[in-house]
């Protein structure tokens, strides 16, 4: 329940990740960032990692003042951060991790299965319209699909969704 904020280069706060190890109840007061990055195992990891070269920013940065302030990691520094607040932590943290991984995976693979569908009436659109002299936008393809709502439902597919009680993010196929 605890948003984990990230800077311009993905990396994690880890004063975020503190946060909501102690709110969960966990005996971690003075396991803070900067006692983690204190430690040696922190400070070879965090060596390892620039030294693979991969990323134009350093792996992990404090910010003293401003809105953005606190010590913001590398998501494995971030992830080796949780491991070493507590073991209770650490598994929670994967957990939530795995299941944002397979989310993703769901949603990439359902988008593709989508476009598999459409691209016969997406590629057909295109050269119709090509064949008029008229530009193909995005929104062209959305109204085609609403066009296709109407006829087969009735309704636009927000139209649809909504009499359904049907979630935005439900595929309507």
């Amino acid at each position: 329940d605890q948003n984990i904020a990230m800077d311009k280069f993905g990396r994690y706060r880890l004063n975020d990740l503190h946060k909501a190890a102690l709110n969960a109840g966990l005996d971690v007061v003075h396991k803070t960032p900067s006692e983690f990055l204190r430690t040696q195992m922190a400070q070879a990891f965090v060596d390892v990692i620039e030294k693979s070269g991969q990323g134009d920013h350093s792996p992990v940065e404090s910010l003293p003042r401003g809105k953005k302030q606190g010590t913001f990691a590398d998501e494995l520094v971030a992830l080796k951060y949780c491991g070493w607040l507590h073991p209770t932590f650490e598994v929670h943290v994967y957990r939530v991790y795995q299941q944002a991984s397979r989310d993703e995976f769901l949603r990439i693979h359902e988008r593709s299965l989508a476009s598999l569908e459409f691209r016969p009436m997406t590629d057909a659109l295109l050269e119709h319209r090509t064949k008029l002299g008229l530009k193909t936008m995005h929104y062209h393809y959305a109204n085609e699909c609403d066009l296709l709502n109407k006829i087969v439902l009735g309704k636009t597919a927000k139209e649809f969704r909504e009499s359904m009680c049907l979630d935005a993010s439900v595929s309507l196929r």
